[in-house]
This record gives structure tokens, C-alpha cells and sequence, in this order.
């Protein structure tokens, strides 16, 4: 049957995902080219509504190309029917992310599903399963994040470890301009664990460390007149290479004079 696409309504928490401008254009294409193969599915809410039960992307492209109708069919669809769709969903390799991880939390909280079931059902692994259960409880910025591709899920997940906000907003700001790969995430974990460490001033058994005794220097030799001397009795000074000759002339005075030579031009005359 065919039914107006502007009464079509979204009621259902696993349809309110946000769809890729660019994947929905080169959908809205094909159904311009092909006509629309496959009919949405729906529910009717009154004479004049319908519910929204799957086909979310064919929805929004033919909203994008202003069809009029749509072609769809009607069915009464009860919880198992949707727990089963979302199962099948998971297993589409166009998914994104977020969207792995809503239907795995549907599956998982209204499907009362066990990891290990959800595992065997969508033919995933346990890891892979508590991977995207752990995604649901991010941030909503670090959510945007993953969903803009900005980073892969195994830098997120390293990200989400940072529980300090201002902290944790400032990483998210970097990878959103420059990307972040798990390795970048772990270095920043990393440097900013290190950090809380040195502001609380424990150490991992809750003591106070002692400060480390200062090493020793050992001592160095001027370059004008060659005595050794302690560090904090010497200084560091730059030349360039057209001054250098200046230097070596001071010292080679500096060593006559120590040995009580006369000057060049005394010794002449």
C-alpha cells in the first residue's frame, strides 16, 4: 500500500538515531533511479498517522527526493517481532557505531538478553558485545564524537577513562580537530593519570613519597683558564661561529698571562 510520508511518525527509541547526510543522499539516488524496491514497515496510530517500525534510511530519502507517498506495509508488531529486527539490524555491515550500540542496549535492557545471548544471536563476540554496551555510557559529547568518526571505538574507550571533565572535554576538543588514534589516547590517559598522580601526592599505596636526594654533579673545566670547578660556579655562553675566534684569542691570553709570558709584541722587541 502506499500512505502520505509526511504522516509518518518516529515513536520507537531505536529509530531516533542521526542518519549520515551523505548516506542518505546516495539512497534518496537510488530510489530515484530504481523506484523504491523494498516497502517500510509500519504500525497505524489513528486514520490519519502512522508508527514508524523500520525503515528509517528509505524514510528520510524519500523526504529528501519530496515524494508524496511512500510504498509500505502494516502489521501489528509486538515486542519479540522488534527484539528480532534489532538482532538482524546488528548483523548489516553499513551500521554505524551508535547504532550497533543502541540495538545492543535494546537488546540487552527491553529484550532482557545476557551478553552471551546477544553474543550468540548476532554472531559477534562477548568483547565486541560489552564494547558497545560501554558506548551507551559516554558522554553525550564523546558519543558525537564517535559518531562523527573523529575516533574508532578503541580510542573512545580509553577516552571514557578520563573522569575528570574539563579534562576529558579538552581530549575530545583535540581529537575533533586533529583525529585520535588508540595510541594518542593512551599517551594522553597516560600523561594525565601521571598528572592527578602528582597533584594528590600519593603514591599508589596512598603514602607520601619522600623526595629524591638531589644528584650529584661532578665538576668542569673552564675553557679560558682550565681549572675544575662545581657547576654553580660556571656559566653557559652561546657564540656564533664568526665570533668563535674571539673566544679561542681571549683564552690563549688568558693562558699567557696564567703562566707569566710576556706579550707578543714585549717578546718582538
Amino acid at each position: 500500500m502506499q500512505i502520505k510520508v509526511d504522516s509518518i511518525r518516529i515513536l520507537r527509541a531505536l529509530l531516533r538515531f542521526e542518519l549520515k547526510e551523505e548516506e542518505t543522499w546516495l539512497l534518496a539516488d537510488d530510489l530515484r533511479r530504481q523506484g523504491q524496491i523494498q516497502p517500510i514497515a509500519v504500525k497505524r496510530i489513528d486514520n490519519d498517522s502512522w508508527e514508524l517500525v523500520a525503515g528509517r534510511r528509505r524514510w528520510e530519502a524519500a523526504k529528501l527526493l519530496h515524494w508524496e507517498f511512500i510504498e509500505a506495509f502494516e502489521g501489528d508488531y509486538g515486542q519479540g517481532v522488534e527484539i528480532a529486527a534489532a538482532a538482524e539490524n546488528i548483523q548489516r555491515k553499513q551500521m554505524s557505531l551508535m547504532e550497533e550500540a543502541a540495538h545492543v542496549g535494546h537488546l540487552h535492557g527491553a529484550g532482557k538478553m545476557s551478553i552471551n545471548e546477544i553474543a550468540e544471536r548476532t554472531g559477534h563476540g562477548n568483547s565486541w558485545v560489552q564494547d558497545r554496551l560501554a558506548v551507551l555510557e559516554f558522554p553525550d559529547n564523546l558519543k558525537e564524537l564517535v559518531h562523527g568518526g573523529h575516533v574508532r571505538i578503541g580510542a573512545a574507550l580509553i577516552l571514557s577513562r578520563v573522569s575528570n571533565k574539563e579534562q576529558l572535554d579538552y581530549f575530545i576538543h583535540c581529537a575533533r580537530a586533529g583525529g585520535c588514534t588508540a595510541q594518542t589516547a593512551e599517551a594522553w590517559w597516560l600523561d594525565w593519570q601521571a598528572r592527578e598522580k602528582m597533584n594528590t601526592g600519593l603514591s599508589y599505596d596512598g603514602t607520601i613519597p619522600q623526595p629524591l636526594p638531589l644528584p650529584e654533579q661532578p665538576p668542569v673545566t673552564c675553557f679560558l683558564c682550565g681549572e675544575s670547578k662545581q657547576r654553580d660556579f660556571v656559566s653557559i655562553t652561546y657564540t656564533c661561529v664568526e665570533c668563535q675566534h674571539i673566544v679561542t684569542t681571549e683564552k690563549s691570553e688568558a693562558q699567557r698571562r696564567a703562566l707569566g709570558c710576556p706579550a707578543p709584541d714585549d717578546a718582538n722587541g
